[in-house]
C-alpha cells in the first residue's frame, strides 16, 4: 500500500535528489515504510538555502514533490495552485496522511473527502500557540482563525498520530482513533550513557566552562532564546557559557550575539551544524545541561534526544514538554528569573544533576524505537484495514 504524506516540511533538489534538513532524511521515514510500501512526500520550497544544512534522501521508496507553500496570510496568493496540485495528488493516491494546522492541510482534508479517499491526521505541534506568541501582530491576528478553521476540518475524522501522549489530543481531538507516538526514534538507550554522564557531572566543577545548550532554529524566537540569555546575565556566571546548535542565518547569529553582548553576556557560541544521530549525541554528551526555554513546541525532538543521553533538561512547561522531565525543572515560558534560579540550582548542587540525569535516562526508556514500534505499527495496521474495507 503506498501513501500519500501531505506535510510543510522544506525540500529542495540537488544533483537528482530531494535535500532537506537532517531531522527529515532518510532514516526518518522509517516510521511510515515499516507499514506502508513507498511514500510519496509533498513538502515545500527551501527557504533559506544558503544557510541551512541539507541532506539528500537516498532513498528510491519516498519521492518527493515540492509544491507553493502557503502556510503563512500573506502566501494566500499562492492557494489556487496548491489547491490544484493537491487535487491532483489526492485523486490519484490510495490513501493519505496529513500533517495538520495550516491552510494547506484544510484544503487536502476538504479534497479528501471530496474524493472518498482514505486519510489520517498527523499532529506534531501546536500550530496555535506557535502563531499566538509571535512577534507579529499579523500572526497573532491569524492564530485564532486558522485554529479555529482546523478544530471544525479535522472533528469527524477517523485517524489520527500524535507526537505527545496528551496535551496535542487535548488541543486537536477527533472523533476517531488517536494514538499518541513520537516521531523522533531513538536507535537505543544503553546503560553506559549513563554512567559516562555521571562521570561527566562529577568532573564538571574541573572544567574550564560550564555549557549550556540548545539546539533549534534560531531564525526566529520561538526557542526563547532572549529568555536563556536574560536568565545568564541574572545567574552572572562568567564560566556559564550557552552553545547554540540549529539552523540560521549569519545574520541571525550576529543578532544573538549582539542580544548577548547587550546583556552582558560573551560567550554566546553557535557551534556547526551536525547531521546524523550519533553526531547529535556526540553534541549533547558536549554540554552539561541541555535547555529549551520555548514558547511553544510539540513533543521537540532535542529534549528526547537529551535524556536518552542522561542529560540533565531545565525546559519550560509548554505544550508536550512536561512529558519528558520532572516538574520541578520546569519554568514558564518568557520567565527568565524562574530559569536563573532553576540553573543555579543544577550548577550548585551537583546531587541535582545526578538525580536528574537519572530521572531523564530512565524515562527515555518509554522512546525507543522498540518501545514505540509496537504501538505505531498496530495503529497503521487499523487505518491499512480501515483503507482495504472501503474497496470492498
Amino acid at each position: 500500500m503506498k501513501l500519500l504524506y501531505i506535510c510543510t516540511y522544506q525540500f529542495i533538489f540537488k544533483n537528482g535528489f530531494p535535500c532537506t534538513v537532517p531531522a527529515y532524511g532518510d532514516g526518518f521515514w522509517d516510521q511510515f515504510t515499516e507499514s506502508f510500501d513507498s511514500v510519496d512526500v509533498i513538502g515545500e520550497p527551501l527557504r533559506d538555502e544558503e544557510h541551512t544544512l541539507t541532506i539528500p534522501i537516498t532513498r528510491k521508496d519516498i519521492n518527493v514533490s515540492i509544491i507553493p507553500a502557503n502556510a503563512r496570510p500573506f502566501d494566500i496568493r499562492n492557494d489556487a495552485e496548491v489547491k490544484k496540485q493537491l487535487e491532483t495528488a489526492i485523486m490519484g493516491c490510495e490513501c493519505v496522511m496529513i500533517k495538520i494546522a495550516s491552510r494547506k492541510a484544510n484544503m487536502a482534508i476538504k479534497l479528501a473527502k471530496k474524493y472518498g479517499k482514505p486519510y489520517m491526521i498527523g499532529v506534531t505541534g501546536d500550530l496555535y500557540r506557535d502563531l499566538i506568541t509571535s512577534k507579529s501582530v499579523l500572526r497573532r491576528l491569524y492564530a485564532p482563525i486558522i485554529y479555529k478553521q482546523s478544530l471544525k476540518t479535522i472533528k469527524d475524522c477517523k485517524f489520527g498520530t500524535y507526537v505527545t501522549q496528551k496535551y496535542l489530543q487535548s488541543m486537536y481531538p477527533i472523533e476517531g482513533m488517536m494514538c499518541g507516538y513520537t516521531d523522533t526514534l531513538l536507535p537505543y538507550v544503553k546503560e553506559e550513557v549513563l554512567e559516562s554522564r555521571l562521570e561527566w557531572i562529577n568532573g564538571m566543577q574541573n572544567r574550564e566552562y560550564i555549557d549550556l545548550g540548545i539546539i533549534g532554529t534560531y531564525h526566529d524566537n520561538r526557542k526563547g532564546y532572549d529568555t536563556a540569555i536574560q536568565a545568564l546575565e541574572k545567574l552572572n556566571n562568567p564560566r556559564v557559557r550557552l552553545r547554540i546548535l540549529g539552523v540560521g542565518t549569519s545574520e541571525d547569529q550576529h543578532y544573538w550575539i549582539s542580544y548577548g553582548m547587550d546583556h552582558g553576556i560573551k560567550n554566546v557560541i553557535f557551534d556547526k551544524p551536525v547531521s546524523g544521530v550519533e553526531n547529535v549525541f556526540k553534541w549533547i554528551d558536549s554540554i552539561d545541561i541541555s535547555i529549551l526555554p520555548s514558547r511553544s513546541e510539540g513533543l521537540p525532538r532535542s529534549i528526547v534526544e537529551s535524556i536518552s543521553r542522561a542529560c540533565p533538561c531545565v525546559i519550560s512547561n509548554v505544550c508536550g514538554m512536561p512529558e519528558l522531565v520532572n516538574e520541578k525543572w520546569l519554568h514558564n515560558p518568557e520567565d527568565d528569573d524562574k530559569l536563573a534560579e532553576l540553573l543555579s540550582k543544577m550548577i550548585e548542587d551537583e546531587g541535582n544533576m545526578i538525580e536528574a540525569a537519572k530521572e531523564n535516562f530512565h524515562r527515555a526508556l518509554d522512546y525507543t524505537l522498540d518501545s514505540v514500534r509496537k504501538k505505531r505499527t498496530a495503529f497503521y495496521d487499523a487505518f491499512k484495514e480501515y483503507v482495504n474495507s472501503l474497496k470492498k
